[in-house]
């Protein structure tokens, strides 16, 4: 019954079993896209006696995300209007502070998604708030008028953009979000890449970025 809407579910059904997947559960729940796991825990298994100096464990051999970001900095670069929209994905991924550098180094102006409104300084002199349905004017504009558009960790979805996708047809979108189905699912045409935000905003931080975009943030 709950497979569909968990990442993980597991029926223990041999008390020595317990270590391994209690760590296998909080690695898959706190893994990638966060979610809700599942182990089901007999009654029988819950009284039973175990040596607990001599138990299973679960060896995680994720070997780390991708660094070799196939990404052309030159689109950024060569932007006449770029604005970056921000999602929740900046909070789960500890990226706050590689957001504020990205942002200082490159003054680009910064849009949020509902759940990414705490994730940029107030004080930083491009935000433009809150983006969609619920959203404020000048960030919808914004959206409306940019050239390009970098999302990161945002879902993108049409609270956001309104049903009419006419608009975006002749921007070019980058799109990062560590839920590869989040990048591929809309038909958008888009530059998809499925990573840890975190990990490409240290990437794009330590490239050479030199963007002239004056005219864009005096409008």
């Amino acid at each position: 019954i709950v497979k569909p809407i968990t990442k993980y579910a597991k029926i223990i059904t041999n008390p020595s079993e317990i270590k391994y997947e209690l760590q296998k559960a909080v690695k898959i729940a706190t893994s990638g896209r966060k979610g809700p796991v599942l182990l089901d825990i007999p009654m029988d298994i819950q009284r039973a006696e175990i040596d607990i100096t001599d138990l299973p464990e679960y060896t995680d051999n994720d070997t780390g995300h991708n660094q070799n970001f196939n990404f052309d900095i030159e689109i950024l670069n060569k932007a006449k209007k770029p604005l970056v929209l921000v999602g929740n994905g900046i909070n789960l991924s500890n990226a706050k502070d590689e957001l504020t550098k990205f942002l200082d180094k490159t003054q680009i102006p910064v849009t949020e998604s509902l759940l990414g409104v705490d994730t940029v300084n107030s004080n930083y002199q491009y935000n433009l708030g809150l983006i969609g349905t619920y959203g404020n004017r000048h960030g919808n504009f914004a959206l409306y008028s940019c050239d390009v558009l970098l999302i990161l960790g945002s879902r993108f979805d049409i609270r956001q953009t309104g049903n009419n996708l006419e608009f975006l047809k002749n921007k070019k979108i980058i799109h990062i979000d560590i839920d590869e189905k989040e990048v591929s699912c809309n038909k958008i045409n888009k530059i998809g890449i499925n990573a840890d935000v975190l990990d490409f905003l240290k990437y794009i931080n330590k490239q050479n970025l030199d963007l002239d975009i004056k005219t864009w943030q005096e409008n």
